[in-house]
């Protein structure tokens, strides 16, 4: 329910938030099997963007990685 509401109210800051941190990576972050570091930053930059720590993990269910 409340996750539901303030999701729908902050769509776009959480889009924007979470693009902004993925930008902001290292190419080394991303070689992580695991992804530990951008999950972290993911869950604390949606956390915070909701206003609440709503969120408990962030889930990566596919993921490619192409580098420039």
């Amino acid at each position: 329910g409340e996750f539901t509401e303030r999701f729908g109210l902050h769509a776009k800051r959480l889009n924007e938030q979470v693009t902004i941190a993925i930008r902001g990576m290292e190419s080394a972050d991303f070689t992580d099997p695991g992804l530990g570091l951008i999950k972290r930053v993911v869950l604390e930059k949606v956390n915070r963007a909701l206003g609440k720590p709503l969120v408990r993990e962030a889930v990566f269910s596919e993921f490619a990685f192409i580098e420039r």
